[in-house]
């Protein structure tokens, strides 16, 4: 076809040539360039090496009884003017590569800007971009699958109230009942138990047992006693996963590995802590694990984050936030779960934290109130009968029918769902915290001691040095002069268990607060 005399199948075919020519003539020099722009003409020019080594490839015969090629030219490496390396071909790595990269730089904790570093001076590595590229759809893949939820706060406290109206016009009910059956035993006892009015009866006159809970008005506003902060600004502070979708990923693989076979029964522990993440901000986390791994739930990545909550650990907040997931361990403790494959498992539901996240969530009293046991109604004046056989004297069934008879009990339980039999009290925290009182008051009484500086100082600084222990005391001028001490770290702390001898030091003769003792530390740790 002619238009206005000229050939348009010419003209269409010398197009392409002119713009190559008109792109190459505009292209600046490689030192007046950008990484990414050098990165790109590299790769072009690698491309344009392969045809002619395919070219070159064919002409000497270098190609299969089929003709096809017998290699594939993938990388050819230079050196720039600063002996730099270059690569001239390069072909993108298979999905595989690119998973098993991602994996081994999340499990080696390697940084994105590390990775960066070390592509730039090794050219046959893969691309930063790619890794990337391969981070985003793995994790657009993960949430498909275990999608992250979030909610208000402020909303879910609201919500939380509102239910607590309810639990309080229940309990009134009751309580009014048992006054009425027990008035003859009170009467006749010795003392009578203090009571308490419940806040949403106050008007009416109706008690309970001793103990305290939020106020709330008759629009369930919070009251003046209710101490609730929440930021107005942020209204997505808590992200929550639905445990039945961690499930249906986790078992899959668990079958896989021959950690589980069709008919066991899956022990699910929850967990949970609140943390403090900067100067003004705290977190509260829940996760739960499968205890049929064994020891692999000893691993962070086998640890599964059910729900964050932006806030302090405290009952109003856990309360609102845990309801939901409250309800679905229910289902899952009385009916199982199906997983993909239409297999039903059976569960049982354990808890196991430190003793502040397990009193708020079974709504008790702290560990120094009269009544802090969680399963039995032991008195603090009994903690020292070694005699005494201790039972477990309370159940759920007990605390969710009326919880305001149980002496302790303050809240409502949050946690309904597990019996009170699987409530367990993390050792690791109860360890700590009586090796530091312990660690504490020993410290306390020998830094009072007259000759502390010039005897028993250098005895206590050649034993640590001897179990390689770094702990130093000093004297604070800001607090009078008194001894203080660094503290002990984990490591250090169960160095000192172990290996620290108190009868190597020999200062017992020194000290009236040590007449008749003979210690030395020595646990079979």
């Amino acid at each position: 076809m002619e238009l206005f005399g000229i050939n348009n199948t010419f003209v269409n075919a010398a197009r392409p040539d002119l713009r190559k020519k008109s792109r190459e003539s505009t292209r600046n020099p490689i030192n007046e360039v950008s990484k990414s722009q050098l990165n790109k003409r590299e790769r072009e020019f690698g491309a344009e090496i392969a045809k002619q080594i395919e070219s070159i490839a064919h002409e000497k015969k270098l190609t299969t009884t089929e003709g096809e090629l017998g290699f594939t030219p993938k990388l050819i490496q230079g050196t720039d003017n600063q002996g730099k390396l270059i690569t001239y071909i390069y072909e993108n790595p298979d999905k595989s590569t690119i998973d098993a990269i991602v994996r081994g730089n999340d499990e080696s904790f390697i940084p994105r800007a590390s990775y960066h570093r070390e592509a730039s001076l090794q050219p046959n590595m893969v691309h930063p971009h790619l890794i990337e590229k391969g981070k985003q759809d793995i994790t657009n893949s993960i949430n498909e699958q275990v999608q992250i939820r979030s909610n208000s706060l402020k909303k879910l406290t609201m919500e939380h109230y509102a239910r607590l109206k309810t639990i309080y016009a229940e309990i009134e009910k009751k309580n009014a009942l048992y006054k009425a059956v027990t008035s003859q035993e009170r009467r006749t006892s010795k003392k009578s138990k203090k009571l308490r009015k419940i806040p949403e009866a106050w008007d009416r006159g109706t008690e309970c047992e001793a103990g305290s809970v939020t106020v709330l008005d008759e629009n369930c506003n919070i009251g003046s006693t209710a101490d609730i902060e929440v930021d107005e600004e942020d209204v997505e502070l808590f992200v929550y996963r639905n445990v039945v979708e961690i499930f249906q990923v986790v078992i899959l693989k668990m079958r896989e590995d021959n950690i589980v076979n069709i008919g066991d029964k899956l022990f699910v522990k929850l967990g949970g802590d609140g943390r403090q993440v900067g100067r003004q901000v705290k977190h509260t986390m829940i996760t739960i694990c499968i205890l049929n791994e064994g020891d692999n739930v000893l691993k962070p990545d086998h640890q599964y984050a059910v729900s964050l909550q932006v806030g302090q650990e405290k009952y109003e907040y856990l309360a609102a936030t845990l309801y939901n997931l409250n309800l679905e361990l229910t289902e899952l403790e009385k009916n199982g779960f199906k997983d993909s494959l239409d297999q039903h498992w059976s569960v049982e539901l354990f808890v196991s934290a430190d003793w502040k996240f397990l009193a708020l969530v079974l709504g008790i009293n702290g560990p120094t109130a009269n009544y802090f046991c969680f399963y039995d109604n032991c008195h603090k004046s009994e903690i020292h009968d070694m005699k005494k056989v201790w039972t477990v004297q309370k159940t759920m069934a007990d605390i969710i029918d009326n919880y305001s008879v149980i002496d302790g009990h303050q809240n409502p339980c949050i946690l309904t769902s597990i019996p009170l039999k699987n409530w367990i009290l993390d050792e690791l925290h109860l360890m700590l915290r009586i090796t530091d009182i312990l660690f504490e008051t020993l410290w306390e009484r020998l830094t009072i001691e007259r000759s502390f500086e010039n005897i028993l100082l250098p005895k206590l600084t050649s034993e640590f040095h001897r179990i390689s222990v770094n702990i130093h005391f000093f004297c604070n001028e800001h607090s009078g002069n008194k001894w203080q001490w660094t503290s002990l770290m984990g490591p250090a702390k169960l160095k000192v268990l172990r290996n620290f001898n108190l009868k190597y030091v020999n200062f017992f003769s020194l000290s009236m607060y040590f007449k008749g003792f003979n210690l030395k530390f020595s646990f079979p740790l």
